[in-house]
């Protein structure tokens, strides 16, 4: 491969690598036992490898490299308490290898991966965040520039992670290019809850001031906005209430509630067909009206474009915000901040019914059971067999443990089945959050487990509206065939050179038009001819989407097998060990909940 070409692929890299999102660090461990579709949903025993290592193979230990993103904390920071023998030493001694880390603070990962990338100076064990869903990183590429192995090439090595990609088609249409190479070590996920982390949330007790339902359509939405923005729903005689709470990414995520997203969508769900937003013109401007009536009737913070977070905790506090789409986690927080307050209640409500009746999704989780952070042996690794049995390990039972729970008796203790933190990570004696200490004392940098709705039910299902939404309000009506992301297809190189080029200037253009249409500055009728004609006959938007049709029919017919939603209803027998930290809303939770 040239220079140029070297240079080329990796300024692309960084350009697109810098809408890389807060997914990258901030997604704890959560992780469940592996689903087969074929056996009516049964879950098939979690087992360790049939080929357990024998550290007497090798005389001398195998050194291993492992590169990864981290946060405030390394592995020497938790040996306060979890001493070396319990995690990384029963590693090395458990597989006869000396594992050297490299962990890179979260703000420097975007130039390190670009330079790891185009110097080929990658460790033997890479783990690579937000990796295909953003095509940040391209496996597909990697692999083609001969910088990754086949996994397919240490087969025997892997067992566990081959047996749970084999028996789930869709996991196997990720994992795998064109050629049937298998390229990566991915997060599966089973459970369809685990994919519906967050989502739309109102004042249930200011609804109830005004008589208001919860909303289920739009109309009842946006009608429950207005009411918080003019009649005073806290009380203090101050117009100073923020409807609906979020940031530009909020407000694109209610433009997708109509069925069509900023640039490309599946129709169909993923199974079903690729269209370029605004070529649907009518559903377009749909939802370019319904974007810029919250900009413009200030049914939004008017600091959207530029908002910072942390002012929501404030403003829940104060009183103030009348509805916001977040996770479970700050759903949890909310009702447990104000759990003193007199009235306050969030909670949960669906995405709201379009006029056809459907209620409409993005969630990517869903699309392809994985989550989108992957790890790759590199072909730099001397032992990539040695360094698939480490990895394969944390898909065994006893590996999953240690990356999820950590150690027994220290960070988790048994409470029948159920895997229990304990208070060192759910009330920390030094302070630190729930994230923190999880992030401090449980996990091995750089390996990938599968996901477990255990961690999930006791650190974000704590209260009523939480348990609530996961289990029943946003997961019930939920439809495969009406979810609109892109699933996470890969193009061969030179199609992929070509798209890159192309999206560079379409999808910049599209963000600067969609802006001056939410504020007005644009009217929708007047210029969205000349703005559909500048991306069909000037930015050939026309070509990325057949370059985008072409890899995603090849990703649907992937592994000679064609797409089924593999996701299960998830069993639950311990709310019962998890105590509610708040009753606000008991009352309307399902009983069976509690």
């Amino acid at each position: 491969m040239s220079t140029q070409s070297i240079l080329k692929k990796a300024s692309l890299l960084l350009l697109i690598l810098a809408v890389l999102t807060s997914a990258l660090i901030g997604c704890a461990k959560q992780t469940t036992p592996p689903a087969d579709p074929d056996q009516n949903g049964e879950k098939p025993t979690a087992s360790p490898s049939e080929q357990e290592p024998d550290p007497e193979d090798d005389e001398e230990p195998v050194e291993i490299t492992i590169w990864a993103p981290a946060g405030r904390y390394t592995l020497d920071d938790r040996r306060d308490v979890v001493p070396v023998e319990n995690d990384v030493g029963l590693l090395e001694e458990k597989f006869n290898v000396k594992l050297n880390f490299t962990t890179v603070p979260s703000e420097e990962v975007r130039d390190q991966v670009g330079i790891l990338l185009a110097t080929n100076s990658m460790t033997d064990i890479m783990l690579l965040p937000g990796s295909y869903d953003t095509f940040l990183v391209r496996p597909d590429q990697m692999f083609a520039d001969g910088q990754i192995i086949d996994l397919k090439s240490i087969e025997a090595n892997i067992p566990d992670y081959m047996r749970i990609i084999n028996e789930n088609p869709v996991m196997l249409k990720n994992v795998m290019n064109d050629a049937g190479n298998i390229m990566y070590f991915g997060e599966p996920l089973f459970e369809q809850e685990i994919g519906m982390s967050g989502g739309l949330m109102i004042r249930k007790d200011w609804l109830d001031k005004f008589d208001l339902p919860l909303p289920q359509s739009l109309d009842d939405f946006i009608n429950a906005l207005r009411t918080f923005r003019d009649n005073d729903p806290n009380g203090n005689g101050e117009k100073d209430e923020v409807p609906f709470c979020g940031n530009e990414g909020s407000l694109q995520v209610i433009g997708n509630l109509t069925g069509i997203q900023e640039t490309f969508s599946m129709v169909g769900g993923p199974a079903g067909e690729v269209v370029f937003g605004p070529a649907e013109v009518e559903a377009y401007k749909k939802r370019l009206r319904l974007i810029a009536l919250f900009a413009q009737e200030k049914l939004i913070n008017e600091n959207y474009y530029n908002f910072d977070f942390q002012m929501r905790d404030t403003w829940i506090v104060e009183d103030r915000i009348g509805a916001a789409l977040t996770g479970l986690g700050n759903l949890d927080k909310w009702n447990g901040m104000m759990k003193d307050h007199e009235t306050f209640l969030m909670w949960p409500i669906d995405n709201p019914a379009m006029e056809d009746g459907k209620r409409y999704f993005d969630r990517t989780d869903m699309t392809k059971g994985m989550k989108d952070t992957i790890t790759v042996i590199s072909t730099n690794a001397e032992r990539p067999d040695k360094c698939g049995e480490l990895i394969n390990y944390f898909y065994t039972e006893e590996g999953h443990m240690l990356n999820t729970f950590g150690v027994e008796g220290i960070t988790y203790v048994m409470d029948g089945t159920l895997p229990k933190y304990t208070e060192l990570i759910v009330n920390n004696p030094d302070g630190l959050t729930v994230g923190d200490a999880q992030a401090k004392y449980i996990g091995i940098p750089g390996m990938l487990t599968y996901n477990d709705m255990r961690v999930w039910a006791q650190l974000s299902l704590t209260s009523p509206a939480a348990r609530q939404a996961n289990i029943h309000t946003w997961t019930d009506t939920f439809t495969i065939e009406t979810n609109t992301p892109i699933p996470p297809a890969m193009m061969d190189p030179d199609d992929a050179d070509e798209y890159a080029d192309i999206m560079a200037d379409l999808h910049t253009y599209i963000l600067e038009s969609v802006a001056k249409f939410t504020t007005g500055e644009w009217d929708i009728d007047e210029k969205y001819d000349e703005f559909l004609n500048t991306c069909i006959n000037e930015l050939n938007a026309e070509r990325a989407l057949e370059l985008l049709r072409k890899s995603v029919k090849a990703w649907q017919e992937r592994g000679g097998v064609p797409y089924k939603y593999t996701l299960k209803r998830a069993e639950i027998d311990y709310w019962d060990k998890i105590p509610l930290v708040t009753e606000k809303g008991v009352e309307l939770m399902d009983p069976n909940l509690r």
